[in-house]
């Protein structure tokens, strides 16, 4: 049973407007034991930390802070049904001031910073594994791809911020190492809706097939019951 996970108030909007756009629908039991044909799914919540989900956060995103319960009702799902759950967290290396993403941002997220904590209502379980990523995408020179696959996984719901940034890099990714990938619409945020929605059209119509978080965990759920 998945509680405390409200769609966002225009998810349904945005999913009317990505239908023109998609290539295929979702269907529960894609995620199910039926679609387990290659593997088993797996969860990423991607850089879900205080630098942009508090206010005194230098990227603060209000929506990424709203859809919070969101995202915990897929972990809590994925973790009942014992399926992988993967964090990433943003953190920058020693060097790094001289990168393209240091000229393009300005400023650089620098290791030991309390601010590049996974916020609480997240928090990862000891076991779990936390990615340090220093590019937009979760799979540039981290190992996930290799570390998915040993796991057993062939699918994986991409869910945490910024849509337009670091989640839709991360999707293409993930298609380009032959993954399933199913992006939860309002289990991501951005700085603005334009460009929220301007990413999802792109990620459903060449990479991911889109889905509500709570539609993700309840087939999860009703899969693990």
């Amino acid at each position: 049973m998945v509680e405390n996970c409200p769609p966002h108030r225009r998810a349904a909007a945005w999913m009317g407007e990505l239908e023109a756009f998609q290539r295929h629908a979702f269907d529960p039991a894609q995620l199910g034991p039926a679609g387990r044909d290659r593997g088993k799914p797996a969860l990423l919540v991607i850089d879900m930390q205080r630098f942009f989900l508090q206010r005194e956060g230098r990227a603060f995103l209000p929506e990424g802070r709203a859809a919070v319960p969101r995202i915990k009702a897929m972990v809590d799902a994925f973790r009942d049904a014992a399926l992988p759950v993967l964090f990433t967290r943003h953190e920058d290396r020693p060097g790094d001031e001289e990168s393209a993403m240091a000229r393009w941002w300005g400023a650089v997220m620098e290791p030991g910073d309390p601010m590049l904590d996974i916020v609480p209502e997240l928090a990862p379980r000891e076991e779990e594994l936390v990615i340090l990523k220093e590019h937009y995408s979760a799979f540039r020179d981290t190992g996930l791809a290799g570390v998915l696959c040993g796991l057993g996984v062939s699918g994986v719901a991409v869910s945490g911020v910024m849509t337009h940034l670091c989640c839709e890099t991360t999707v293409r990714d993930a298609f380009m190492e032959n993954f399933d990938v199913f992006c939860a619409v309002d289990g991501m945020a951005s700085s603005t809706e334009e460009l929220h929605l301007a990413a999802l059209k792109t990620m459903v119509n060449g990479f991911a097939i889109p889905a509500l978080s709570c539609e993700i965990a309840a087939s999860i759920a009703g899969a693990g019951s």
